[in-house]
């Protein structure tokens, strides 16, 4: 079995249940063995829209990360993600994140996330489940990473999921 980290962000609709239904599907893939709080942030990239909410997943897997993208691509499109614009309003977008400590770069796949460690809204749901979870490439926590970052997206509201 292998540990990936998943992101979650939602911008249109109810975030809580968009979540409640990809953490189902997630469920046939392994067991979700932790659940970040949801994370109020500005948007990143296109700022016409509305904010963000954020979170993160730690799943257990048996799957090999080319699949679960492609299973993760699905859940999206079941939960009715739409692309309007580059980094613009979707109902649901789920990054992985990491996997293990694999890295990969194909057309299909970069791992860990490219911008991972650049961003708020990533670095503070994984804290959530790992501040300890070292980055594969640059070799500091996640909590390191966060300390380090200096453009912030996050509005100061967190939920219990």
């Amino acid at each position: 079995m292998s540990i990936a980290y998943i992101a979650f962000g939602s911008n249109v609709g109810n975030a809580r249940e968009i979540f409640g239904s990809a953490l189902k599907a997630l469920e046939y893939l392994g067991v979700v063995r932790q659940r970040s709080r949801l994370y109020l942030t500005k948007p990143c990239g296109y700022s016409a829209q509305p904010d963000f909410t954020n979170a993160a997943v730690c799943l257990e897997t048996h799957c090999s990360p080319q699949a679960l993208i492609g299973v993760l691509q699905q859940i999206e499109k079941q939960c009715g993600k739409t692309i309007v614009c580059e980094n613009g309003p979707r109902t649901l977008d789920l990054d992985l994140l990491y996997f293990d400590s694999i890295q990969i770069s194909t057309t299909e796949l970069i791992l860990p996330h490219p911008r991972a460690h650049e961003r708020d809204f990533v670095l503070l749901p994984m804290c959530d489940l790992s501040h300890d979870f070292q980055h594969p490439v640059f070799q500091q926590t996640m909590h390191e990473l966060l300390s380090g970052l200096t453009t912030f997206y996050f509005t100061g509201k967190v939920e219990i999921w």
